[in-house]
């Protein structure tokens, strides 16, 4: 069996059953449920970036390095899947402005580090403010398997022209980076140029409780550490934490961003990252105890363990939270910590939602009656600035006071749903 042929199997094992639609049910984008999205049960989160390309844009996939199988010599689907790459110019389109079924010879597939890398082209000049569906079609049980790729909005295109990579020369897909990552700035035709980066340390503040209606999503006021420049195809490393923002002129209105972690990012590994994320579900006097200890690492562990009231179960319930956290800051991170975000503070409190549907400009969650949100819906509108064309704002509602403490109970007391 060749290479390529025990790639191509690898890609569809790694797709995981994330939406299941008959093939000739299609249903509106706006009505599909992405909700398995941001399941962490699944084990799995779909990774993909767009760039310009000379032939109009072209597409990365990530699919999941854990289902990769380098002994099999079995090509167990024998083509049985097909990929199908739509775009549509609104969620309310009932028809693509684009349907293309890949051939084999329409795609590439690369073993990377991070897994196995998909990758093609689409022949569109203009995708900025639309979405895309990826799906590959089962020829035989008749389901396809649909992945959302969401794109930049009209306003902020600059990403779409430039791409952050890292040394294998996969984009960065995640809007973050680590330390000792070895990364390379490139531009969709090669040329010797470079870019703008200004670099902020300063920490963002924590999103507000959802019931705090008065609450307003003002600019924080950012200070520049330093501004430098970043040559197109040379490595460079961006060696200390906090944001730094990419652009062709630093008076420009259009610009990228990549948070840098430097300490296990996604994942809350520091006393302080993991006590500033106890903002949602303590009180200020419990939080300046833990601060203010001796050893706050010990304080931390004192306060988990009185929660749950002995070892065991302390344990059980800081693996419960701060798993939320770090999932938080894979989903959402954009030019913050993902659970600093307004949808990372619901995903963090409530987990993970039972609906989840998208539009133009708005993103909705729904939660079951199984949940501690109990039926509840949220709605995050869209709001792209400078750092990032994917910001989101929840829609704050005094109503939402009951749910949220009645949430904040469980997770105190150990009563969360995944206490399993």
């Amino acid at each position: 069996m060749t290479q390529r042929k025990a790639l191509i199997r690898l890609m569809v094992l790694g797709l995981g059953s994330w939406l299941l639609t008959a093939c000739g049910a299609r249903l509106l984008p706006s009505k599909i449920n992405y909700s398995q999205e941001y399941n962490e049960l699944e084990g799995y989160k779909p990774r993909y970036a767009f760039h310009k390309s000379p032939a109009g844009h072209k597409v990365f996939f990530l699919l999941n390095p854990a289902l990769v199988d380098e002994q099999s010599d079995r090509l167990m689907i024998d083509r049985k899947f097909v990929p199908v790459f739509e775009f549509f110019a609104s969620h309310s389109d009932r028809r693509p402005l684009l349907m293309d079924t890949l051939q084999w010879e329409d795609y590439q597939i690369f073993p990377v580090s991070q897994g196995v890398l998909f990758t093609f082209e689409v022949g569109l000049d203009e995708m900025a403010g639309g979405l895309a569906l990826l799906s590959f079609q089962d020829k035989v049980n008749e389901v396809s398997r649909v992945h959302y790729l969401s794109l930049p909005s009209k306003e902020n295109t600059l990403e779409l022209n430039y791409m952050v990579t890292y040394a294998n020369g996969m984009p960065i897909m995640e809007h973050y980076a680590n330390c000792d990552d070895t990364l390379v700035l490139r531009n969709i035709d090669d040329r010797e140029e470079q870019l703008f980066v200004t670099y902020y340390s300063q920490e963002f503040r924590p999103a507000a409780p959802p019931m705090a209606v008065s609450f307003r999503n003002e600019d924080q006021q950012l200070a520049i550490d330093t501004t430098f420049a970043i040559a197109l195809k040379k490595p460079f490393m961006l060696t200390q934490p906090g944001l730094y923002l990419f652009q062709k002129d630093t008076n420009d209105a259009q610009g990228f961003s990549i948070r840098v972690g430097c300490y296990r990012f996604p994942r809350p590994s520091r006393s302080k990252e993991l006590i500033d994320a106890l903002i949602y579900i303590t009180t200020t006097d419990e939080r300046a105890k833990i601060i203010k200890a001796v050893n706050p690492k010990r304080e931390l562990d004192n306060f988990w363990l009185a929660q749950g009231g002995n070892r065991e179960f302390g344990r059980q319930m800081i693996r419960n939270y701060y798993r939320r956290v770090e999932f938080a800051n894979l989903y959402f991170t954009t030019y913050k910590e993902g659970w600093k975000t307004d949808r990372g503070l619901v995903y963090t409190v409530f987990g993970p939602p039972s609906k989840v549907r998208r539009f133009d400009q708005s993103e909705e969650w729904e939660y079951s009656k199984k949940t501690a949100a109990s039926e509840q819906r949220f709605v995050f509108v869209r709001k792209p600035n400078l750092f990032s064309a994917y910001h989101f704002e929840l829609v704050r509602q005094v109503e939402y006071d009951i749910f949220w403490y009645s949430a904040v109970e469980q997770i105190r007391k150990g009563l969360s749903e995944e206490k399993k």
